[in-house]
């Protein structure tokens, strides 16, 4: 379907009016949590087209990387069985708490839980569920796939490597260098949410 720009530009300053409200919020939330723990957050159908095959093999790797990193999961779906298996079968119960299915009135208190949001899709078209993770003030990877570059501006996101977008190495990877993006920030706050506008969104995808 081709573009409406009218829809485009007024979700954009939705999104916009929101970062505004949320910054300040975003930083009183994050700053209750231990600086030695990060929280990342992820909200998508548990479906193969998301990638929960790719994060489930990744996520041992990670968790051995980085000790200090838990994982807030919202979402149900056929694969939910695949992650409740890896967490079992890793013994991750304290590092990986899986929400289910969330009402979207919900979406935004659960990002506000985090530090960083990934996105682990094989493709995706445009990613509005990225661009409310940065108007949370959460800095975000993801798989380097589909629309996906075209919707933050570098210095919000991290990707995956474009020759080896979806495996689990380049996953862990792409992962570490998001949380060392965050070590850089002040106390892992990323003040850049405010920064979310029609002009720094890309014009040329449909919201969908």
């Amino acid at each position: 379907a081709s573009a409406n720009p009218t829809i485009k530009i007024s979700k954009c300053r939705e999104i916009e009016r929101e970062a505004k409200t949320t910054s300040s919020s975003a930083r009183h939330l994050q700053t209750s949590y231990s600086t030695r723990t990060i929280t990342v957050v992820m909200i998508c159908r548990l479906e193969y087209r998301k990638g929960i095959g790719l994060f489930a093999a990744a996520l041992p790797q990670i968790c051995a990387a980085h000790p200090t990193v838990r994982f807030l999961i919202g979402g149900d779906g056929r694969m939910r069985c695949l992650l409740d298996e890896t967490v079992l079968e890793h013994g991750l119960g304290d590092r990986v708490e899986l929400l289910g299915e969330l009402d979207h009135s919900m979406v935004r208190s659960v990002l506000l839980r985090g530090h960083l949001f990934l996105n682990t899709s094989y493709t995706e078209s445009f990613g509005v569920a990225l661009l409310e993770a940065a108007a949370c003030g959460l800095h975000v990877v993801s798989t380097c796939v589909g629309g996906i570059p075209e919707v933050l501006p570098p210095d919000m996101i991290t990707f995956t490597s474009p020759e080896d977008a979806t495996s689990s190495e380049s996953l862990v990877d792409a992962l570490t260098r998001g949380l060392a993006k965050l070590a850089r920030e002040d106390k892992y706050i990323l003040a850049s949410a405010n920064t979310i506008s029609p002009e720094n969104v890309s014009p040329s995808r449909e919201i969908q």
